[in-house]
């Protein structure tokens, strides 16, 4: 799972950064942001799958999928000024 996060993030903060002195500084704050999801999430993962099972899991784990995607695509939105069809 984090081989993607670790992979992608760093392309997108070099290609968001329109100076180059800053992308260290972006890079340290998103993964710190990326490192409480990892933090948080995997034993809230145990704890659900530990008293409700794999059914309850899957379903916390598609929320916060889904939930995570929602931001993006609402982050998304608001830099294309609210245009579907717009390069960012």
């Amino acid at each position: 799972m984090f081989d993607n996060v670790l992979t992608v993030t760093q392309t997108c903060f070099v290609r968001l950064s329109p100076d180059r002195g800053i992308i260290g500084t972006r890079m340290g704050m998103g993964f710190a942001i990326i490192a409480i999801g990892g933090l948080i999430g995997t034993p809230i993962s145990g704890a659900i799958l530990n008293s409700s099972g794999w059914a309850a899991m899957w379903a916390f784990s598609g929320a916060a999928s889904v939930g995570g995607g929602l931001i993006m695509f609402l982050s998304r939105m608001a830099q294309a000024e609210w245009k579907l069809a717009r390069k960012v």
